[in-house]
């Protein structure tokens, strides 16, 4: 809904709008050495076995709603509610007297009033995406006829301050009326901020070369006695809290894939460091590293309480020793690439952290290099989005970052022409012909790529397709998954005749795609010589 539209229906009066009801604080208390949080939402409500229909007017019936929150200070979530138009009118979007909205309501915030749970950042709501600061949600179709669902989605922020509250709505529409009041809100219940007993810092991934440092510090928050040091693999590591456990023996799985080399400022060595004291200040700092290319860890502080030397596991794969800390992952990557002119042939790219691997050596860029496609100028962007395992590279290269380094493509593997096979089908019960045109791309290709189909008509029967077989049309586009090489489109309903296909990516740098063809596809009785 356009802004001008919606402050216009925001600023009508015949009816307030539909309500959320503000929340409402239960409870007060405070947050104590904030750490992690983690919201949540409750399952959802289902809709009504029956809901009336057809009543003269505008009318409509609460359909069921998403789950309550719990959040987090000042996290966001987003809320979905169903409204059954149960009335005889329709509802038509940008239509004063005929769209609807959901309004704030009573008892709280009250009607028409404004909540500080959502709002479009005037009268001191915030900023949150809602219409107006009183208007929750707007119909999200441009029709809802009688007897059709509606489904408004919203976002809601919760207040820094712990406790349980909630948020009204009700229906309307806006410069008509309000609509059935059926006590519709949200609670919303905003945690308190648990103390973490150990946090290790940083938390962000990052690669480093091997045989060198990355240093970390954990901190422990009311503990005494000593805590243990080890590592797990950071390309398996779960991001839900738990810890992988292949063996089923309830001990989270350990790497020795890297070494803590200093304990506050002590050389260690070791891959797994037993009972480690936990100094007055409550703050540890350590330093790992690893020889082993391509080794990504997370270092794990821990209290082992029983003394076992493993982090020991629930039947959920949590861990039972509630004193436990993990840190950002740290990737160890080939040292760095000599200066000099090279060529050099792409292994590992990772254009998230900007760079590449080329044999045993590590290229970095940056926006102050140059960057080259055929020896003409391109943008950082367009190079990323050209690079892939398997280029060819010549590189001028300087390892200081401040410097300017070169990189011209002079061999470009990722956008191969596919393979095409084209089969006519003729579906079991029906007189439609269908040609399936098969498509596998080359392993090197870009992950997720798009590729245009295109068709042309034959006249004449030949052996092959090729560029000169017709004029090719495109018919479809087809992205092959990331993870896979093979894709297929379905060419319905082709009348009699012979067809060629092509299929080909475009090079988002030339422009050009280098098409893979076909064989030719019969449908019906074939075409004459």
């Amino acid at each position: 809904m356009k802004l001008a539209r919606a402050c216009l229906l925001a600023l009508a009066t015949a009816v307030s709008a539909t309500a959320f009801t503000l929340w409402s604080p239960v409870t007060g208390a405070t947050s104590a050495n904030a750490a992690e949080c983690t919201g949540s939402v409750g399952p959802g409500i289902a809709p009504p076995s029956t809901v009336p229909s057809g009543i003269p007017g505008f009318h409509a019936h609460w359909f069921g709603q998403s789950g309550y929150p719990t959040l987090c200070p000042g996290e966001k979530s987003t809320a979905t509610v169903a409204y059954y138009n149960s009335g005889s009118f329709g509802w038509l979007s940008n239509k004063m007297g005929e769209m609807a909205f959901l309004g704030t309501w009573n008892p709280e915030p009250g009607q028409d009033k404004m909540s500080p749970f959502g709002g479009d950042g005037t009268a001191g709501s915030p900023a949150t995406g809602w219409p107006r600061y009183n208007r929750i949600a707007a119909q999200p179709a441009q029709w809802v006829g009688p007897g059709q669902v509606s489904w408004f989605q919203f976002q809601i922020q919760a207040p820094q301050t712990p406790g349980t509250y909630k948020l009204y709505i009700r229906p309307l529409i806006e410069g008509a009326q309000w609509m059935e009041d059926f006590g519709v809100f949200w609670q919303i219940t905003v945690k308190s901020q648990e103390v973490v007993p150990v946090t290790v810092t940083p938390t962000d991934d990052t690669t480093i070369a091997v045989d060198t440092t990355r240093t970390y510090t954990a901190t422990l928050t009311g503990l005494t006695g000593c805590v243990d040091l080890a590592f797990v693999d950071a390309n398996t590591h779960p991001s839900d809290g738990t810890f992988r456990n292949t063996s089923g023996n309830g001990k989270a799985d350990l790497v020795g894939s890297a070494t803590f080399a200093s304990i506050n400022s002590v050389s260690s060595g070791g891959t797994y460091i037993n009972c480690v004291p936990i100094p007055a200040d409550g703050k540890i700092t350590f330093t790992i590293s690893s020889g082993t290319t391509n080794a990504n860890v997370r270092p794990v502080v821990f209290q082992d309480t029983n003394g076992n030397n493993a982090l020991d596991l629930t039947t959920d794969n949590r861990a039972s020793e509630t004193s436990v800390g993990v840190g950002g992952a740290t990737l160890f990557i080939p040292p760095s690439g000599g200066f000099g002119n090279q060529t050099v042939t792409v292994g590992t790219v990772n254009t998230a952290q900007d760079y590449f691997i080329a044999g045993s050596s590590t290229f970095r860029y940056d926006s102050n290099d140059t960057f080259q496609y055929d020896g003409t100028g391109i943008t950082l962007a367009q190079f990323e989005s050209v690079l892939t395992s398997g280029d060819t590279i010549a590189v001028r290269y300087n390892p200081d970052a401040a410097a300017i380094s070169t990189f011209n493509i002079t061999a470009d593997v990722g956008r191969g022409a596919p393979t095409v096979q084209a089969t006519g089908e003729t579906p079991v019960g029906s007189t439609q012909r269908d040609v399936r045109v098969a498509i596998s791309e080359p392993s090197s290709n870009v992950d997720g790529l798009t590729y245009s189909v295109q068709r042309t008509a034959l006249t004449t029967a030949p052996m092959t397709c090729d560029a000169s077989t017709g004029t090719y049309t495109e018919i479809a586009t087809v992205t092959v998954p990331t993870g896979s090489n093979t894709a297929s489109y379905l060419d319905q309903n082709r009348p009699d005749g012979q067809w060629c296909y092509r299929v080909g990516a475009a090079n988002p740098v030339t422009g050009t795609s280098a098409f893979g063809y076909s064989n030719p596809a019969v449908t019906g009785p074939p075409v004459g010589p």
